[in-house]
């Protein structure tokens, strides 16, 4: 037993230690890295199974493994400025080719008082028949161009208070990451969505282009409130997310839940849904799921820092 949890060890070690790797080659690495929650958990269940065993050596790479696990899934910045009286109720979700019944949207719209609303791979149709709904009637203003035939292209921002639509061009091929300033009395706020290619082999490099991209951006962002959210199709275990996001404080608390796959046997396993912001707090958020959906959504509600 003792040279089975040894060799467990080493391999979970290695793995545990594969998001401090910046590179996308070989194309397996990316991927491996998403399932950093999953090596945790083995990290875990072979320490206490050393433990019983007294493998010390076992359990001393497995203890190593699951720290540095947990170094990349707890969240380092989260604000925690004080409050002003202006908010923003921010709901972010990838509908999975226009899949999301647009009744559920429009219920959590509703139910949650919704300034702002981010949908990704979305086409004309449908965001028509939403802001056709009487519970998005006050989201008026809008950003992002959509397809009319049902494909992953298509990021809107639908947002209650008034704003100006701007695009940011990029090397980078995306399915659409369209922003919006918006004017709440004397205070602006900087919104873009994101939703880069996803780590496959043949967008590999799109991929990572774009989630520097996406950093180099937000840094250029100063001395204004900024939110930067949607589906990253990328992890804290991934260096890149980590470039994108870097001096941005999650709007999910010290440990997000995982957000996909939502539409398995087993539960989702990584978080790449995410909503990240500057100069401002949260006071509150909730991971929401939608039927017909392979991510599940994320509720903010949010305040201007003072």
């Amino acid at each position: 037993m003792r040279g089975g949890l040894s060799f467990a060890a080493v391999v979970t070690l290695f793995l545990a230690f594969t998001p401090w790797v910046d590179s996308i080659f070989p194309n397996w690495l990316p991927p491996v890295q998403a399932l950093i929650r999953v090596w945790a958990i083995v990290a875990v269940v072979g320490l206490v199974l050393s433990l019983f065993a007294r493998a010390w050596w076992s359990m001393t790479a497995f203890f190593v493994a699951a720290l540095a696990a947990s170094l990349v899934i707890v969240n380092v910045n989260v604000s925690n400025c004080a409050p002003s009286d202006i908010r923003l109720s921010v709901l972010v979700l990838n509908t999975e080719f226009s899949s999301a019944p647009p009744e559920e949207v429009a219920r959590e719209v509703a139910k949650r008082k919704v300034d702002v609303l981010i949908l990704a791979e979305v086409h004309t149709a449908y965001v028509e028949d939403l802001m056709a709904r009487e519970e998005l009637s006050d989201l008026r203003f809008r950003s992002g161009v959509t397809p009319d035939e049902v494909v992953p292209d298509g990021t809107v921002i639908l947002s209650r208070f008034e704003g100006k639509p701007f695009e940011v061009d990029g090397v980078a091929a995306t399915f659409g990451q369209p922003g919006l300033e918006l004017f709440l009395g004397d205070k602006r706020v900087t919104v873009r969505a994101v939703h880069p290619k996803p780590p496959i082999p043949k967008w590999l490099p799109e991929w990572r282009v774009g989630l520097q991209e996406l950093g180099m951006w937000q840094r250029t962002v100063k001395g204004e409130p900024i939110i930067m959210a949607g589906d990253f199709n990328a992890s804290r275990a991934h260096p890149a997310f980590r470039d994108a996001s870097h001096r941005m404080d999650s709007a999910v608390g010290r440990v997000g839940k995982s957000t996909w796959p939502d539409d398995r046997a087993f539960p989702p396993f990584t978080d790449i849904d995410h909503v990240l912001t500057r100069e401002m707090v949260t006071l509150d958020h909730e991971t929401l799921t939608f039927s017909e959906t392979d991510h599940r959504g994320i509720w903010t509600n949010l305040a201007i820092c003072k």
